[in-house]
């Protein structure tokens, strides 16, 4: 499900490049414009993968041994985007860039050797973040309403989206952390249900948006619409267990 909804985010950063509006005058701006909509995908993938290496490290911490070759692809992966963004200037000066980096790489060391609790708290920090990070970017430096058409000038695609995918991150991170541990506790029970209350929010302000601005995604708005309902449904029967 998070696949899908970073997948449908994805869709919309690439389809946004396609309907700036531009004139002969204004070449300069679609070059920034290109510009920030790489910074944004590879903003994107660093998330994803941050989501990822949270949930195997819930994994290892665990007991899942397996988890740590996994946790060791996911760095390999992340090294050569983290050093692309790292290299440009615009992003060298970004706050929230340069905090996660000093952060990812003592954790990047450390994380094998914390609590559960500590591991999912020192990576939500992160994620969140980058999510603030990616916001500030679409809404501040470029993506502003004169540069779109209808759907791309809401933060229900750089906001809610994000953080729906994110809470759905996190409770892949929960469920992870139980399948290794073989037991349910009534913490686990509490978290998945607060972040089934968010997801279900957050995801039905995002799609109907979306459905009222006329995307034209609609037969990947429905699959995430689906995907997202089955996954909500598997949240509550396991956290009414």
């Amino acid at each position: 499900m998070m696949d899908t909804a970073f997948s449908l985010l994805a869709a919309f950063v690439l389809a946004a490049a396609m309907t700036i509006y531009i004139t002969h005058s204004k070449k300069n701006k679609w070059r920034h414009q290109q510009t920030v909509i790489e910074h944004l995908l590879q903003l994107k993938t660093v998330i994803a993968f941050t989501q990822k290496h949270r949930g195997m490290c819930a994994a290892y911490i665990q007991g899942d041994g397996k988890a740590l070759s996994t946790l060791t692809s996911i760095n390999s992966t992340l090294e050569p985007i983290i050093d692309k963004l790292d290299g440009d200037p615009f992003m060298a000066q970004q706050g929230r860039w340069m905090g996660y980096l000093d952060h990812w790489r003592r954790l990047s060391k450390q994380c094998t050797q914390l609590d559960l609790a500590t591991s999912f708290t020192q990576h939500t920090n992160l994620i969140t973040n980058l999510l603030y990070l990616f916001e500030d970017i679409a809404e501040q430096r470029s993506f502003d309403k004169k540069s779109f058409k209808g759907t791309f000038a809401s933060a229900a695609l750089w906001q809610d989206l994000p953080f729906t995918a994110e809470f759905i991150g996190q409770s892949r991170a929960v469920g992870v952390a139980i399948v290794a541990r073989g037991v349910c506790t009534q913490v686990d029970k509490v978290k998945l249900g607060y972040l089934d209350t968010k997801i279900a929010q957050l995801s039905t302000k995002v799609f109907n948006y979306l459905e009222r601005n006329g995307c034209q995604q609609t037969q990947l708005i429905n699959l995430a619409k689906i995907s997202c309902h089955n996954f909500t449904s598997l949240l509550q029967k396991n956290s009414l267990r």
